[in-house]
C-alpha cells in the first residue's frame, strides 16, 4: 500500500506542476501553451484515476470500507506504520493544493471569458448602433432612415 501511495503522490505532483504552468499561461494569455497543458492535464488526470481505482481495489480486498473515511479508519489500525501515515498526510496536502490551484485557475478562466464577452459586446454593439439619417436630415440610431452613404 505504501508503494501505491507514493506512486499516487508522484502523479499528483505532476498534476500540480501542470496546474502551476496553466496558471502562468492564463496570466500571460498564452493560448498555445494552454492547449498543450490541457492535453497534459487530461493524461495526468487519467493516471490519477487509475491509481485511485487500484487503491480502492486494494481497500476492498483488505476489507476496508470505501472512501477516505474507510481508509483513515484502516490507517488508524496500522500500528507502527509511521511511513504509511506520513505518505497519506502528504497525499492529502497535495490534493488540497491541487484543489485550490484548480479553483483559482477556474476563476482566472471565468474572468478571461467575462472580459472577452464584454469586448465582443462592445464590438457587436457598435455595429448595431449604425447612424442613420431621417427624412428631416437628423441623425438617428437604428429604426427608420437611410444609412450614411446610402442613397
Amino acid at each position: 500500500m505504501i508503494n501505491l501511495l507514493r506512486e499516487e503522490e508522484g502523479a499528483l505532483r505532476v498534476f500540480l506542476d501542470l496546474l502551476r504552468h496553466e496558471r502562468q499561461a492564463l496570466l500571460d494569455g498564452d493560448a498555445e501553451t494552454l492547449q498543450e497543458i490541457t492535453s497534459g492535464k487530461s493524461a495526468a488526470s487519467q493516471r490519477l484515476d487509475q491509481i485511485e481505482k487500484r487503491r480502492k481495489d486494494l481497500q476492498a480486498e483488505a476489507g476496508v470500507a470505501p472512501g477516505k473515511a474507510g481508509f483513515e479508519t484502516w490507517l488508524a489500525q496500522q500500528a507502527g506504520s509511521s511511513s504509511l501515515h506520513s505518505a497519506w498526510q502528504s497525499l492529502l496536502r497535495l490534493a488540497e493544493q491541487a484543489r485550490d490551484l484548480n479553483l483559482g485557475n477556474g476563476g482566472l478562466i471565468a474572468l478571461r471569458m467575462q472580459h472577452n464577452q464584454q469586448a465582443l459586446a462592445v464590438l457587436l454593439g457598435s455595429g448595431e448602433q449604425t447612424a442613420l439619417y431621417g427624412a428631416d436630415g437628423q441623425t438617428r440610431t437604428g429604426g427608420a432612415g437611410r444609412s450614411l452613404g446610402a442613397v
